[in-house]
């Protein structure tokens, strides 16, 4: 299913990553699922989020709610999915916001299946030095705010 390949299977590893290269303090990492939160915790948890990180999914229309001034936002991609525009163009829409994205490499036709896919069905993995460098250059974008930073891990839309 389309939701089982939103979630970020290495999600642990990956927040490991983040806080073991933050060097700059006050840094905020919190993993948040935005689908367990009532409305208004949502519209707090996403005002005080300076960048928000996430799978590409309807969760991540809490770009709308973030700070109006140094704020950034990186939408994932898993494998399967094609590569929209529709949050680029909303946080377009909404300004004041660096948008960023990380796509996968497409599978070779002729790989293993063990390394064709970074994607099993149940989840998708990012590598963690990538998603350091792309959460790194949304911080230094979002450089004007409080260094607050969300990753979400919805399986939203």
């Amino acid at each position: 299913s389309h939701a089982a390949d939103r979630l970020i299977q290495n999600m642990d590893a990956l927040v490991e990553a983040l806080r073991a290269s933050v060097q700059r303090v006050p840094t905020r990492i919190q993993v948040v699922d935005f689908a367990k939160l009532s409305l208004v915790e949502q519209v707090l948890t996403a005002r005080q989020t300076h960048v928000l990180v996430g799978m590409h999914g309807a969760g991540l229309t809490n770009l709308l709610l973030l700070p109006w001034q140094g704020a950034a936002v990186v939408e994932l991609f898993p494998v399967k999915a094609p590569s929209y525009h529709w949050f680029r163009g909303l946080a377009r829409l909404r300004g004041g916001l660096t948008y960023l994205r990380w796509t996968p490499p497409m599978p070779s036709p002729t790989a293993q299946p063990a390394t064709a896919s970074v994607t099993g069905g149940t989840g998708t993995l990012v590598p963690p030095a990538e998603f350091v460098a792309i959460v790194h250059a949304a911080l230094a974008a979002a450089e004007g705010g409080v260094a607050s930073l969300g990753v979400y891990n919805a399986v939203l839309g």
